[in-house]
């Protein structure tokens, strides 16, 4: 069985010889970068291409300083001084932090600047495709919502693939264009956004809760037929009650 996640700049597909069982792993198959088995390509290569930042990164902060954070990784490339200097302060900025923290320790900082930073130090490596597992988890809504669009402008601009891992919907929609489900070790769902969003009943039997404001529109649509189907953001869903309220008023004038 073969299911590619595919993105911006690369392709990443996993192959698996059998199912996996609820009680373990697959037991055999690959993961491949590109076509190319990462169990036969240089490990070296691999870090070089491949960043990721775990759940919860900033519980893996240790440096004394926010700047020393961020170079850490950039020790293993043999660059210059100022290259070096020149990538930890873009790399905040991108972040949205500025340079005023370069010299404050990172645990003075709050906790979604925290995960800010332990983001900075993987951009600062310039990676071609980042892996995020669940980067907003436990965040407040403006956290959350500062680290989902700051992740959103980064790959507009910088066009790294991106490969989210996440159990909310709400954060895959602000991402993702297409999706993966897997429900015990088997994909149950895979496609475009929009078109696994359609599909409630495989979510509901994977545990997958439909975002917030998708769930509304679809209750609101039992009331309010001409509402379309699939609303995905509450920018769609503004736009789509204002369709149907002019599609109200003109019937209403026409009557007169």
């Amino acid at each position: 069985m073969q299911q590619p996640l595919s993105a911006t700049s690369a392709s990443i597909s996993i192959q698996a010889d059998a199912p996996a069982s609820a009680a373990g792993p697959v037991p055999s198959g690959c993961v491949s970068i590109d076509g190319i088995d990462v169990a036969k390509s240089n490990l070296a290569e691999l870090r070089r291409r491949i960043g990721i930042v775990f759940q919860y990164p900033e519980r893996q902060l240790f440096e004394r300083t926010v700047y020393k954070e961020i170079a850490f990784g950039l020790s293993r490339f043999a660059l210059s001084s100022a290259e070096t200097d020149m990538r930890v302060r873009e790399a905040l900025i991108r972040v949205g932090l500025g340079e005023e923290l370069l010299d404050k320790s990172p645990f003075r900082l709050s906790g979604g600047q925290k995960r800010r930073i332990a983001i900075a130090a993987i951009l600062a490596m310039r990676p071609e495709i980042l892996i995020l597992d669940e980067p907003a988890a436990g965040l407040d809504p403006q956290g959350r919502r500062e680290i989902l669009d700051g992740v959103a402008r980064m790959q507009r601009e910088l066009g790294f693939t991106l490969l989210l891992v996440s159990n909310s919907l709400d954060d895959i929609i602000r991402l993702a264009d297409r999706v993966v489900i897997l429900n015990n070790g088997s994909v149950a769902l895979e496609g475009t956004v929009r078109d696994v969003l359609g599909n409630s009943e495989a979510l509901e039997s994977a545990g997958m809760l439909m975002p917030k404001i998708t769930g509304f529109m679809m209750q609101l649509r039992k009331k309010i037929p001409e509402l379309r189907d699939c609303i995905l953001t509450v920018d769609e869903a503004r736009d789509e009650l204002k369709r149907v309220m002019s599609l109200s008023a003109e019937g209403d004038a026409a009557a007169c």
